[in-house]
């Protein structure tokens, strides 16, 4: 189980908590690998680039991909991989080389990133595949205590960005355990055993009972749809990985690719009707995105080599279409099933559960407006709210 275990020593206290109630439309990138409810951006990926006379050494740059094409690096000037980006979009949680360590910065600015986790010879560790918990406050990724190369012996680790305060799994894998986490946040995935024997382990973060995620075929690697519902997770056949998806609890699951080299990554779309895949390793790598039958595949070019595709960014939470004040309505889109709430000075004028798509909200009339001013705040289910302001004369 994981169990609580502080650590002050190696890790910084003075993180600004990330579960701000920030507002609204969420422009980032994105899932996480944790794929939570919105409209879809840009993929999020790191690529290695060079060597070049100036520069005769590979280094890993972090990458969005606009699936129209368009190419955004983050600035940095460190070699850095294993993205993931907070819930609302404001800071993002990366591996930087040399030392294989955790960090994190404000989304855009890496120059003001800090260190979450340290090395020493004593106790040498590496972190890998990060993973923001739905409410932000938190962060969960591998670690790799082998003590020399080839001798990978990893554990799941969880981190809480404001206190620094550490939760450390008690239990040992031979394998990177590539930990995710549901929409609800109720519960933790992670893979546990050899290439030939991978099993996923569903884990309860309330209680730690856990269940091991039925297949037929070594399974590894799994990704929630945002609504919870659906996985998708890679299971070998005949020595190779491809692509299955299934319900949440395992039942109907089939294979949806077919490919000649392995899949070593498969996310989610926001929007939950799609997904994106990694076909292949090194300078054959290819990202590819599909239904989720496996058709209507488009592929998506990516700069550089060792490419690793980490998650499809949330690039909206919601969108308010229009206001029609007259009418005491709100034309709203939701990308994820939650409750909107129309305030105005403190006092709440509407509050209602919504399920994804366009929506009319009515609210109620009230005998003092103040400024005009109000606000529409979206819940999404096991997410942070997002909120914009708008005029209600």
């Amino acid at each position: 189980m994981i169990s609580e275990a502080m650590d002050s020593s190696r890790l910084f206290r003075g993180i600004a908590g990330a579960a701000l109630a920030v507002l609204l439309l969420l422009t980032v990138s994105c899932s996480a690998s944790g794929s939570l409810p919105g409209q879809g951006g840009p993929l999020l990926v790191s690529s290695e680039i060079g060597p070049n006379p100036q520069d005769p050494i590979y280094v890993s740059h972090l990458y969005r991909l606009d699936l129209r094409g368009t190419v955004r690096e983050f600035s940095m000037e460190e070699s850095n991989y294993s993205p993931a980006v907070s819930p609302i979009g404001d800071r993002i949680a990366f591996v930087r080389n040399p030392g294989d360590q955790l960090w994190t910065a404000p989304v855009g600015d890496l120059s003001d990133a800090i260190r979450l986790t340290s090395s020493s010879v004593l106790e040498p560790t590496k972190a890998r595949d990060p993973v923001f918990a739905p409410d932000g406050r938190s962060i969960f990724y591998g670690e790799d205590t082998g003590d020399f190369p080839g001798d990978d012996t990893w554990r799941i680790v969880r981190v809480w960005l404001k206190s620094g305060k550490r939760s450390v799994g008690s239990e040992i894998y031979s394998a990177r355990p590539n930990p995710e986490v549901s929409p609800d946040g109720s519960l933790l995935a992670y893979s546990t055993g050899s290439e030939a024997t991978s099993r996923i382990v569903m884990r309860k973060l309330s209680g730690g009972s856990q269940t091991i995620f039925p297949t037929n075929v070594p399974a590894k690697s799994l990704s929630f749809s945002p609504d919870g519902k659906k996985v998708v997770f890679l299971g070998s056949i005949d020595g190779i990985w491809q692509v299955f998806i299934a319900r949440a609890d395992g039942s109907y699951a089939r294979q949806i690719t077919d490919e000649q080299m392995s899949v070593s990554s498969a996310v989610f779309a926001p929007e939950g009707d799609s997904i994106a895949i990694q076909v292949g390793f090194g300078d054959e790598a290819e990202i590819r995105t599909t239904d989720l039958n496996g058709n209507g595949a488009q592929t998506i070019e990516y700069p550089g080599t060792f490419v690793e595709l980490t998650e499809w960014s949330r690039k909206r939470l919601f969108l308010v279409r229009k206001v029609l004040p007259r009418r005491r309505q709100v034309l709203v889109r939701v990308f994820g099933k939650g409750t909107l709430e129309v305030r105005s000075g403190g006092r709440i004028l509407k509050s209602v559960v919504l399920k994804p798509g366009p929506r009319t909200v009515s609210y109620r009339r009230v005998s003092r407006m103040g400024n005009g001013k109000g606000r529409v705040v979206f819940r999404p289910l096991g997410g942070l709210p997002g909120a914009v302001t708008i005029s209600l004369r």
